[in-house]
C-alpha cells in the first residue's frame, strides 16, 4: 500500500482510540447532558474514522488504475513538447 494510504489509516485508528476513551468516560459519568454529548461525540468521531478509511481505500485503488493505464504517459500532441527529450 502506498504511503497516501498508510497516514488516514493511522488518523482513522486515532480516531477510534479517542472515540473508544470518550465513550469509557462517559459511561462513569452522572451528568445526562455530559453523556448525551460524548456519545454523540463518540459516534462523530467514528463517522470520521469511517470516511477516511473509505477514502483511502478509494483513493488507493482509483490511483492505482490511473498509474496502470498510463494517464501519466507522453502525449504527443502537447504545445510543450519540446521540452521533453
Amino acid at each position: 500500500m502506498m504511503v497516501l494510504g498508510v497516514f488516514p489509516l493511522v488518523v482513522a485508528v486515532l480516531l477510534l482510540v479517542v472515540s473508544f476513551f470518550v465513550l469509557v468516560v462517559v459511561t462513569k459519568t452522572e451528568s445526562k447532558s455530559l453523556q448525551s454529548f460524548g456519545r454523540i461525540l463518540a459516534i462523530t468521531l467514528c463517522i470520521f474514522a469511517t470516511i477516511s478509511i473509505i477514502t483511502t481505500i478509494y483513493l488507493s485503488l482509483t490511483l492505482g488504475q490511473i498509474r496502470t493505464r498510463g494517464k501519466f504517459t507522453r502525449m504527443p500532441e502537447s504545445k510543450y513538447q519540446h521540452f521533453r527529450k
